[in-house]
This record gives C-alpha cells, structure tokens and sequence, in this order.
C-alpha cells in the first residue's frame, strides 16, 4: 500500500503504511528498502542513508538498495563520497547500463576522467543503444580535449534519441569549439532554443548548461531562466546553512574568502594575481581555497605567497570543503568560478558564508539563491538590466574585470617577419578562444578583408582540424585561406609582447574579448566592439570605457565594418595613431590597468555588505563612488 501511495504522488501517506510495514515486519530488509526509497523521493535524505544502510546489514548483496544508498550520499555528501557505494553496485549488477553509467558519472565529476572515459567505452560497446551512455560519453571525451570523438558520441546520441537536449547541447558546444560550422549549425541552435521554450512552457527545469547558451541565440532573461536552472542542480536535497550565526559578531578583520579552482596559468588567475597581496590586512584577512592542479607556474607560487591563508582542496568533497569555509569564520565568500568548467557550486549552496559573492569567472547570473551579489559596473550590469541577475548587484565604478597585466613588461616588438607576418599591409588580429567566432562575425571579418588589400587576419593557432575549418570558411568567402595567420602558443608575456605587431583587435559578437582584451590593451593595441544584451556581450565596451577609448565601442556591426576598413585605408589614420598613442603613454594611469584602485572599489563594496548583513539589512544594489573609495550608494 506505501509503494501504492508513492505512485500515486500521496508521500505523507506513503511514508505511514511504510513506517507500518516495517514495525509489522522489523527484520526485513524489503521493508528497509522501501521505506528509504519513499525518504529519497521525498528528499529525506539522511533518513534514507540510514535506512538503506539497514537493509544492506540485513541483505548485504542487494544491488538496488546500494544504487539507492549512493543516490542519496551523493545528494547529501557529494559526488566523491557517493563513488564507492556507485562501484559496489555495478559490479552487483554488471547487467545494469544504468549502474554503469552512474558510476562512470561519479568518476567524472569525482575528476577520475581517465577511468570515467575507459568505463564509457566499454559501455557503449555492451549496451550500443543506450544513449545515455553515448552522452556521457561524449562530455568526457569533451573534458579530455577529444573533440573529433566527442561530436561522433553525441551524434550517435542524437540518432537514438532525437530529443535529448543534453546531447544537443554538447554538440552544439562541441562544434564551435572546433569552428565546424556545416549548414546544419543554426538547425541545432534553434532546436536548443526550442528545448528551452518547450521546458519554460510546461514548468521544468531548463535542461541545457548555461556556459553553451553564452554563445547561442539567448536573451538575457533566458539566460536567467537557465542559470536559476543550472544552480538548481547544484543543491543538495535537505541541506542546512553551515554558517555560523556568532560569525557576524565578531570584531575583528573581515575575513574573505576567494574560492577559485584556476591557481595556475589560466586567465583566471592572470586576472587576480595582484588582487590577494594588495588588501589592506589591517582590515581583511585573506583567504584561498584551490581546489585545481598545481602547475608549479610563477602565477601560483605568487597567490600562494599573497594569500594570508591558502587552503589546498584538491580532491576534497562540497561538503567537506563547505564544513571548513564555515569552521574558518569566513565574512564574505567571493566565488571566482561561477558556472565554469570544475566550479563548486555546491559548496555555495551548502551556505558556509553569511555573503557570498558572485565574481569574475563566469561572465553572467549564477542563477542561485545562495549567492547574494554579483559584482558588475556600469556596462555590464547597468541598473536599469538588474532584472536580468538573480543577485544584488555591486556596480564599480570603472570596470568589473580586475586586471595584473600592469605586472608584464613591453619589450620593443619583434619584427613581423618573425611572427609570420607581412611587413607591410594592415594586420587585424583576435586572440579569442575559437568557440567565440560564429559564421556572423567571421562573414563580417572576410568582408573586411576584402575591402583591404594586402590585409591578414592574425588568430590564435587552434588544433589542425580547427585551422582547416577556418581557412576553408574563408575560402568560401572568395579570400585567400593564406591571409589567415595562426600564432603558436607561447608564454603569456611572449604573447602580450608580440601583440604590439597588430593593428587593430576585432572583437567578437555574443561572448567578447574579455582578458585578452585587456592584453590587447596592455600591449598598445586598440580594439573595437559591438555590446549585445548580454554581460558577456558587453565586457569588452567596459574594458574600453575604463581605457577612456569610448570611440573604439561602434553602435552596430554595420558601423564596427566600416570603422574597421576606413582605419586600414586611411594612410596612418590618425585617429587609429591617437588611440594607441594615448595607451602607450597612459598606460599606467589608466583605470583598467589601475589595480589597486580596483581593489579599495572592492574593499569598500565588501565593507558595505559586510555592514548590511551584520544590521540585519538583506541583499540590495549597491554603486561604488568613483572618487574615493569610501563613497558609495545604496538602491
């Protein structure tokens, strides 16, 4: 009769004739059993572990009950904690692709990729029409950089099951990282949008990951929708606030905690590196908490050295990592990695913090109830868009984007022969990441090129198959695939210096330039930009306006062409001579590369909050003075 009340959606009345099934009968493990599946149904998750547990003492080879019981560790405790109980199960049940694919999941998001992907492969190789399998297949060998593979994996996905809007979603992100643009492309863009219509219309959860739709026809509510849905999946049923409540008495420093998984070379960390040393410890106590690999890089060694506190991670669970956030008596926890690749999101769901922070790493909305503040400025979170944020917002008075390019010498440029370019004609670059580049952008760019003889294009050199993608895109586009130049990878300072031989920067259209606009700045090189509607559409016009290049931000892609071509014909245009001019010889007093600056805008905005939370006062918009750092607003 509880089985009975389950299915028919009575769960109060379930958990009763359960409750009663195992007094009657207190030595059977079947009753165990259902009763902690009604409690994992109903989200009673500690009530569940325990109960499964019971039934395994009773009937310890029990393969449903051990699927069950690694359910609800990982609802409760996290992905790592749940692995054993997921390989017990499947070596219980080897006939279960369900088993088999559960456990290959644990591993990946446990980061035991390598044996994640051994595991898939096998799966797909037992059970060929199980799409789930093919799926997971395909995101792993996403995460190990196989490309090529992964897009079979997810069209295999497709094939089976044409609706599944996780294979789309990978496929579609699977593409435009390798620029294979076939005709098809605006198809699966568009059926990704009608997935998320379809899920909004009927009242689910938007099934498709944030990060894919930066780059894809959404608006900025939509990307509200998909986030909250994003952050959603990231709760662990039942959890309970870890902070504690004498936090907010304490007198003492603010302590902040920076929570980042990139403390390596990675433009995350090339972005924060002077932001841990330049606080005023008379007033905060710096924490970080790493969490990713350690490369030995100088970048690392600099955080670790200018952390007040630097706490290793790696291979720690949510909750284990939650538990010590709130044993620290952490003030203000400021996550620098939002809805980006190894983020922890469940962690700031685990609410270890009394203001948590949404800042930097992601460039949009966490979506999350637990997170208070997103930090933004003028551009990328005007006031009249906060509609479009789940947090509060802090707008800055510059820009958002902290930047320690400031740290990298200029040496006098290398000669373009050595680079591979021409010595004479105009030389356009973009050193985004190839997922930013769309057939939009790149048709405006070969236009450019046409309309400007003895012109190159100068790109970042992607793998061999994404060169190729580029070059006969531009083939088809009547330009000649030479006039693509690809720069090897080199070390960031070897980059940023060998910038300074471009012209001009052309940016691109729903996710801009971020740091390596600021590289392309830094290194005396202008850029020009579109804003779109979006935060990530709009971080390079920021970057520009905290330059004090406001001309270098066009009104639309027609006039971004235009400006684009009259700069290289106009013999040493002298207003492209002004502008960088005016970055060579301000550099340092500019406000983006003004770090410290930056740093007391941020002190002050967590001050503030600091104050708030402390009064009782919950979450509201906050705009920091721009003359000093102590002044600032309430809305």
């Amino acid at each position: 009769m509880g089985r009975i009340e389950l299915r028919r959606g009575h769960r109060d009345l379930a958990l009763q004739h359960l409750r009663k099934a195992l007094e009657l009968s207190p030595q059977n493990p079947e009753a165990y059993f259902n009763l902690a599946e009604a409690e994992l149904a109903v989200g009673n998750l500690d009530d569940a572990i325990a109960n499964y547990e019971r039934t395994l003492v009773l009937k310890p080879v029990y393969p449903d009950a051990r699927f069950g019981l690694a359910q609800a560790v990982r609802l409760r405790r996290g992905w790592a904690e749940a692995i054993p109980h997921y390989q017990i199960a499947a070596a219980q049940a080897p006939d279960s692709p369900v088993a088999h694919h559960a456990l290959a999941s644990a591993l990946v998001m446990g980061g035991h990729v390598n044996d994640a992907l051994r595991l898939f492969e096998e799966g797909v190789k037992k059970w060929p029409t199980h799409a789930d399998l093919w799926v997971g297949l395909g995101s792993t060998r996403f995460v190990v950089s196989q490309i090529p593979q992964a897009i079979e994996a997810y069209e295999k996905a497709i094939e089976l099951a044409p609706q599944r809007v996780d294979a789309l979603d990978g496929l579609v992100e699977c593409r435009r990282r390798d620029c294979d643009w076939r005709d098809d492309m605006l198809e699966l863009e568009q059926r990704l949008r009608q997935a998320y219509l379809q899920a909004v219309a009927t009242g689910q959860n938007v099934p498709m990951r944030i990060f894919t739709a930066l780059y894809t026809p959404f608006g900025p509510a939509e990307l509200l929708a998909i986030a909250r849905s994003n952050a959603q999946g990231a709760k662990p049923v039942g959890a309970r606030p870890l902070m504690r409540d004498a936090v907010l008495r304490d007198q003492g420093r603010i302590r902040v905690g920076y929570l980042i998984a990139d403390v390596r070379n990675h433009p995350n960390a090339h972005n924060t590196l002077l932001l841990y040393g330049l606080h005023d410890r008379q007033r905060f106590e710096v924490f970080t908490y790493s969490w990713g690999p350690d490369d030995n890089s100088p970048y690392r060694q600099k955080i670790l050295r200018d952390s007040e506190h630097f706490v290793e991670m790696r291979g720690w669970s949510d909750e284990a990592m939650a538990q010590r956030i709130a044993a620290d008596g952490i003030h203000i926890l400021v996550d620098l990695m939002g809805h980006t690749g190894d983020n922890r999101m469940g962690v700031l769901a685990r609410r270890p913090a009394p203001v948590q922070i949404n800042y930097l790493g992601f460039p949009g909305t966490s979506g999350a109830d637990f997170v208070d503040y997103i930090i933004g400025d003028p551009v990328v979170t005007p006031l009249d868009r906060a509609g479009d944020f789940s947090e509060s917002l802090i707008i800055l008075p510059d820009t958002y984007q902290i930047n320690s390019v400031r740290e990298v010498p200029l040496p006098p440029p290398l000669p373009r022969a050595q680079l591979g370019l021409p010595e004479q004609g105009f030389v356009y670059c973009c050193f985004n990441n190839p997922y930013k580049i769309d057939p939009h952008v790149f048709g405006i760019w070969m236009d450019i090129l046409s309309q400007v003889p003895g012109s190159v294009l100068w790109l970042f050199q992607g793998s061999a198959r994404v060169d190729a993608h580029l070059r006969a895109q531009a083939e088809r586009a009547g330009i000649d695939p030479a006039r693509l130049v690809f720069a090897p990878s080199v070390p960031r300072e070897q980059h940023i210096a060998r910038i300074q031989a471009a012209d001009l920067f052309l940016d691109t259209d729903r996710y801009n330039a971020h740091t390596t606009a600021s590289d392309a700045l830094w290194a005396g090189v202008p850029l020009l930009t579109v804003p779109g509607e979006t935060f990530a559409s709009r971080v390079a016009a920021s970057l520009l306006r905290a330059a004090q290049l406001p001309d270098c931000v066009q009104p639309d892609w027609d006039a971004y062409a235009s400006k684009a071509v009259a700069l290289a014909q106009q013999a040493k245009s002298a207003e492209l001579q002004n502008w960088k001019q005016h970055l060579r010889e301000r550099r340092m007093r500019l406000p983006v590369f003004d770090t410290p600056r930056l740093v007391r805008h941020l002190e002050a905005a967590y001050m503030e909050v600091d104050s708030r939370v402390r009064a009782g006062q919950p979450p509201s918009h906050l705009v920091v003075g721009n003359d000093r750092a102590d002044d600032h607003r309430n809305i």
